[in-house]
């Protein structure tokens, strides 16, 4: 299944057959008295350090691909366009809710993050995810953790070996990558897998 939003980029999802690797991000356990709601993780700011596109050129056209497991079993991806974040070695605060935990089962994603050159069409983009991850296993409810947090690195590998192919070689450049988020956990000036973005996000309703 697949959707575009008519008329913007605004939140492009793909639900397909799913199981794989990467270096996961440090979580930090969250303070309380364990009631928080979780339903949500916030990015709450970010900075790029290169942003892919030349000064020359403009903004950036930054765009997040969040993958995980669905309540199917199977894999679940969406793109979330940041119109916003448009210029490199600066912080923007968007507050920004960028994982809905109630479209996720595994309580784990990867937050991957590229530059839009012009020419990407989010619809072909799905489709060329689509071919990809469907040859994955699916993931059944109660598999262990570790088979959890496996399989979706295994999707962040996948995404991003996707993104770098030929068909899109011309048209995205790659940012950074946040492998396995995990639902209710605070991110504290994490740095990519690259190393080319920092963020914070946290957990919120």
């Amino acid at each position: 299944m697949k959707s575009v939003t008519p008329g913007r980029l605004a939140l492009a999802v793909l639900v397909i057959g799913s199981a794989f690797w990467a270096i996961p991000a440090r979580a930090i356990p969250s303070t309380g008295d364990g009631h928080a709601s979780t339903a949500t993780t916030i990015l709450r700011r970010i900075l790029l350090r290169d942003d892919k596109e030349p000064d020359a050129a403009g903004a950036a056209e930054i765009f997040a691909v969040v993958s995980g497991v669905g309540h199917d079993g199977k894999a679940r991806v969406e793109i979330h366009p940041m119109p916003w974040l448009t210029h490199d070695r600066r912080w923007f605060y968007p507050d920004h809710p960028l994982v809905d935990w109630s479209l996720f089962s595994a309580g784990y994603v990867n937050i991957q993050l590229f530059e839009d050159d012009g020419a990407a069409r989010h619809d072909r983009l799905i489709d060329q995810l689509a071919e990809v991850l469907a040859s994955l296993e699916t993931w059944l409810p109660g598999s262990s953790l570790a088979a959890a947090r496996s399989q979706v690195q295994t999707m962040g590998d996948l995404v991003l070996a996707t993104m770098r192919t030929r068909a899109f070689l011309n048209e995205t450049d790659y940012v950074d990558s946040f492998y396995v988020i995990e639902r209710g956990k605070k991110y504290l000036n994490q740095n990519g897998a690259a190393r080319n973005a920092m963020l914070t996000l946290e957990p919120g309703g």
